[in-house]
C-alpha cells in the first residue's frame, strides 16, 4: 500500500508527511515510524542525486559555454558567406566547422545527464590533453588535424582569417573561473598549511604547498583570458607537462 504512495509522499515537507504517515498507519506507533524514516531516507537520497547533479553541471558548464561562444562566432560567419551570390569554399568550411562543434556541444551535455564523470575524472580515465579544460581537447586530433587543413587552404581575404580550434575563451568566463580557482586554492593552501604545522615531517604536505603557491603565482602573473581547469591540481598537473 505505502509503496504506491511513495512519489506522493517524498514531495511533503516533514510535518506533513509525519500527519500523513500518521493517517496511513491509523496511528500505530511502530508502523508510523517505519514509514516515516523510510520516506525520509528515500527524500534524503534524491536530495544526494540532485545536489550531485547540479554540483557536476556546474563543472560541465563553462567548457560547454565557451564551445557556444565559438559556434555562435562561426555561425555568424557561415550565415554571412551563405548570403553571397555564389557558394564558396569558406562556406563548406565553416559549415564542417559547425557539424564538430555541435557533435562536440552534444557529447558534453550527455555528459551532465549522465551525472558519472567530473570533466577532470573523464580526462584522466580517457587521457584527453589539458586534463579536459577546453572544449577543443574533447575533439579528435585526426579530426582538428583535418579541419586546421582545410582552413589552412583558404584563400587569403583583407579580414582576419579563421583559425578553427583556437583555445579561447569569454573574458567572463575566464573572469569567473579564475577568481573562484584563486578562492579555492588559497583555501586548500590554508588548510594545507595547518596540517603540516602538526606533523612537520609530512613530506607529502610540504609538496602540495610549493605545488599550490606555484599554481597562485601563475594565477596572478595570468594577463589573457585562457581555459582553467576547476581546480589547482589540474593547473599544476599542466603546468608539470610543460
Amino acid at each position: 500500500m505505502f509503496e504506491n504512495k511513495n512519489t506522493r509522499l517524498v514531495r511533503l515537507p516533514p510535518r506533513l508527511l509525519l500527519a500523513e504517515a500518521n493517517r496511513l498507519t491509523k496511528g500505530v506507533p511502530y508502523l508510523q515510524g517505519t514509514l516515516f524514516n523510510a520516506v525520509m531516507q528515500k527524500k534524503k537520497l534524491a536530495r544526494s542525486q540532485r545536489n550531485k547533479k547540479a554540483a557536476h553541471a556546474r563543472l560541465w558548464k563553462p567548457i560547454i559555454n565557451t564551445a557556444k561562444y565559438e559556434r555562435r562566432n562561426v555561425r555568424v560567419m557561415h550565415d554571412y558567406q551563405a548570403r553571397l551570390p555564389e557558394p564558396t569554399p569558406r562556406l563548406e568550411a565553416l559549415g564542417l566547422y559547425l557539424v564538430v562543434l555541435d557533435k562536440v556541444i552534444e557529447q558534453l551535455e550527455a555528459h551532465i545527464t549522465l551525472g558519472e564523470y567530473t570533466p577532470a575524472q573523464y580526462a584522466k580515465e580517457h587521457n584527453l590533453p589539458n586534463v579536459g579544460v577546453h572544449w577543443s581537447d574533447w575533439v579528435k586530433e585526426s579530426h582538428k588535424r583535418n579541419l586546421t587543413a582545410v582552413f589552412a587552404a583558404l584563400p587569403r581575404t583583407g579580414r582576419k582569417n579563421k583559425h578553427p580550434f583556437a583555445r579561447t575563451v569569454p573574458k567572463p568566463i575566464f573572469e569567473k573561473q579564475h577568481a573562484q580557482l584563486v578562492k579555492r586554492t588559497t583555501s586548500d593552501l590554508d588548510n594545507e598549511r595547518k596540517r603540516l604545522a602538526d606533523d612537520p615531517n609530512d613530506g607529502n604536505s610540504f609538496k602540495r604547498i610549493k605545488q599550490m603557491m606555484r599554481v597562485l603565482a601563475v594565477l596572478k602573473d595570468m594577463k589573457e583570458p585562457q581555459a582553467l581547469p576547476n581546480t589547482w591540481h589540474g593547473l599544476a598537473h599542466q603546468k608539470d607537462e610543460e
